[in-house]
């Protein structure tokens, strides 16, 4: 619930729990802190810290940095650099996230030459710092058309034994274009694949549609300069306009590449064929498979899968069923992810009995039933309210000597819990520890949640305790 921003359910929930009379500890109060935080009631959250700290709580340095991250988004910069500095004389050891939250924030907050001074700063006093902190500052510096400060920190932290990653190329790739020194971004694009970095879709300035002309100017620098565009980097700009939705700009991109000399791959055919799939563009997808063939590339089971699954998605399963046997005909074996795409697809429209003859056909085909396909079906019989067919299925699994995993059971207790049947979900999950399963933090979601829709909220916390008790992540 915190991750989806839910800070008021959160805070809400925890009322309740104190009018069941659960007192306060560690972890609620931490949750409380951080809730009220990115609440933007910092002042509030200082007064869960006091309550801590009276309650004589130890304090780790996730609260910390919680706390000084919130004075940053509030704006209270001299407060987060006072308790930032508290923290490195008396309270745990700032972590590589202090830092990086911090200068985040100043950054944010258009402080960047403050982030410099702190950074250097901690430099000298050889405190834990990390790539994503100097990018941050890096990225800031290029955003503000700074880049001789920001190639001289790309300098500094090499000095300092910390290697830049893709993304601190891609900023200083993307601040030496937006100030047309095209030579200069080709010059560091080259030195960053020499040390065996590969760029990916945001060093060529597709990250959002507004940067795809840029990306355009620096490949066609490229072709100009005689440095031809490979089939990779053909397909990665074709594969960022796919995700902006401009497909026609992307087929374009492919019929360029042929006359280029550059022939496209299965993986570029892959891109613009899941780019119409995911536009539900399903003629078109089905084209492009025409395509390639008239181009020599000759369709895998991969390319198949993906159009199986785009016809799934549409809930049009007739479709999939002729790419099946369309596959067998060119000499393509279905794999287990063709067959769980289709179980899937059938489950969703509620054809249980293709389903389960498909499952049929794939041990006739000689190919294992795995947990995916068969959590697949059991999944598929739990939505459609066939409880009493999902238990004799897990039997069946352990007939077949496929011991179900946690996740088996999560959708059948899920499966349970929707039905009504609180207690048998129960059942199911006081016995995973016998069975030599751990419960995973689904496995407590979904206990949790169907605990608090039955009325039984004060279980539903005992489970959380026990989720903090096995280091598990609330949500």
């Amino acid at each position: 619930m915190v991750r989806m921003k839910q800070y008021s359910m959160v805070i809400g929930f925890i009322g309740q729990l104190h009018s069941l009379g659960i007192e306060d500890d560690r972890v609620l109060l931490s949750i409380s802190l951080n809730c009220f935080c990115r609440s933007k009631r910092v002042d509030l959250g200082l007064s869960f810290l006091g309550r801590i700290l009276k309650l004589g709580f130890e304090i780790n340095v996730v609260t910390w940095n919680t706390l000084v991250d919130g004075l940053l988004i509030n704006g209270i910069i001299d407060q987060a650099l006072r308790l930032l500095d508290d923290l490195r004389r008396n309270r745990p050891e700032p972590d590589e996230t202090t830092y990086a939250t911090t200068v985040k924030g100043l950054c944010r907050a258009g402080n960047t030459r403050l982030a410099i001074e702190l950074l250097t700063e901690w430099e000298e006093r050889s405190c834990k710092l990390d790539t994503f902190t100097y990018g941050i500052i890096i990225d800031s510096l290029c955003q503000m058309e700074l880049i001789r400060e920001a190639l001289r920190l790309h300098e500094s932290m090499s000095s300092q034994g910390i290697k830049p990653d893709v993304i601190t190329y891609t900023s200083l790739i993307h601040g030496l274009c937006n100030i047309g020194q095209m030579e200069d971004a080709l010059v560091l694009l080259k030195k960053m694949t020499s040390v065996g970095i590969q760029p990916n879709v945001c060093t060529y300035g597709v990250c959002t549609s507004g940067e795809l002309m840029e990306a355009q100017r620096l490949l066609t620098h490229m072709a100009r300069t005689r440095v031809m565009p490979d089939v990779q980097t053909f397909t990665i700009l074709m594969d960022a306009h796919c995700k902006e939705g401009m497909l026609n700009e992307a087929e374009s991109i492919v019929n360029h590449m042929v006359q280029l000399g550059k022939m496209p791959n299965n993986v570029t055919y892959n891109t613009l064929m899941d780019g119409y799939c995911t536009q539900n563009r399903m003629s078109d997808a089905r084209r492009v498979l025409s395509l390639m063939v008239e181009m020599g590339c000759s369709p895998d089971v991969v390319n198949y899968n993906i159009l199986i699954s785009g016809f799934c998605k549409a809930n049009r399963v007739n479709e999939p069923i002729t790419l099946f046997l369309e596959m067998r005909q060119r000499g393509l074996i279905p794999n287990a992810i063709t067959y769980n795409t289709l179980i899937k697809g059938y489950c969703q429209v509620g054809n249980l009995q293709a389903a389960e003859e498909l499952l049929n056909d794939m041990q006739s085909d000689d190919l294992c039933l795995d947990y995916y396909t068969l959590n697949a079906f059991l999944d598929g019989l739990c939505k459609t309210q066939q409880i009493d067919k999902a238990v004799t299925l897990l039997r069946r699994m352990e007939d077949l000597k496929l011991v179900p995993d946690v996740v088996t059971y999560n959708i059948l207790m899920n499966g349970l819990c929707n039905d009504g049947k609180l207690k048998d979900a129960m059942e199911l999950f006081n016995c995973l520890h016998a069975r030599g399963l751990q419960p995973n933090k689904w496995t407590y979601s979904i206990i949790m949640s169907g605990l608090c829709k039955g009325g039984r909220t004060g279980e539903a916390y005992q489970l959380l305790k026990e989720m903090e008790m096995v280091s598990l992540t609330i949500q």
